[in-house]
């Protein structure tokens, strides 16, 4: 299966649970961002940074991952949307490795 091919969408109030439960926007983002678009398969052996040489994960589930993520977390400068994205793709890239 390539794994563009199914990107599983994540509903408003899913998104809202999964913050309530969250206990910081990291956790946030691999709660709701990774866990709810990746079948365990699909992150065996990949990352989002491919450290270690592993291969990329599907960069449309990425940026769908990105889109919830900030619907639910808004940032309003840019800076602070990079940043925040930044560390959450590091502790996600943590927990695979």
């Amino acid at each position: 299966m390539d794994d563009s091919s199914e990107v599983f969408d994540i509903d408003m109030d899913t998104l809202v649970k999964l913050k309530n439960k969250a206990c910081s926007e990291t956790n946030l983002a691999v709660q709701a961002v990774f866990e709810n678009l990746f079948l365990d398969e699909e992150i065996e052996s990949k990352n989002l940074s491919r450290a270690k040489r592993k291969e990329s994960l599907d960069p449309v589930r990425i940026e769908k991952g990105k889109q919830y993520f900030f619907e639910i977390h808004p940032c309003l400068e840019e800076e602070d949307r990079n940043k925040e994205w930044s560390k959450a793709c590091e502790v996600f890239d943590s927990i695979i490795i």
